[in-house]
């Protein structure tokens, strides 16, 4: 079974952090979750782009992968992170719209249940650069 979803919008057109799209729920049906990620810089400002996993036992939004962050009027870039390996390194990691993971890093292992996308716009943001996160669920 094969699962291709893909989560896309706009980071916020002001500095703030806001969710972008929708989530992609369902994914612990699958053994190995590939991450492909579009992102454009805001005009402007910088942006933050993060994946946060469903924390099911505590109800809450975890961050799970923060992206090398943006700088204003950056072209298109093209990501990939696999979400099968848990990471040897402890990395600290925000809840909600409070993330805290470092930008080019990624806390490892399987998501769990569901991922959402956030974006931090930075100031002088004046329009938030398009963000597309593909995923690809193998099982």
């Amino acid at each position: 079974m094969i699962l291709r979803e893909a989560i896309s919008g706009n980071a916020p057109s002001s500095a703030t952090t806001a969710v972008v799209g929708s989530q992609i729920a369902g994914l612990d049906k699958f053994n190995t979750i590939e991450i492909t990620a579009e992102i454009t810089g805001n005009t402007g400002g910088t942006l933050d782009v993060y994946v946060q996993r469903y924390d099911d036992g505590n109800d809450q939004w975890v961050d799970w992968i923060h992206f090398p962050q943006r700088s204003a009027g950056a072209a298109i870039i093209r990501y990939a992170v696999s979400g099968s390996a848990p990471s040897s390194t402890i990395q600290a990691v925000g809840v909600a719209l409070s993330p805290a993971l470092s930008a080019n890093a990624a806390a490892g292992g399987h998501p769990g249940s569901a991922i959402r996308c956030i974006a931090t716009s930075g100031a002088s943001t004046t329009s938030g650069g398009a963000i597309v996160i593909s995923v690809r669920g193998r099982r």
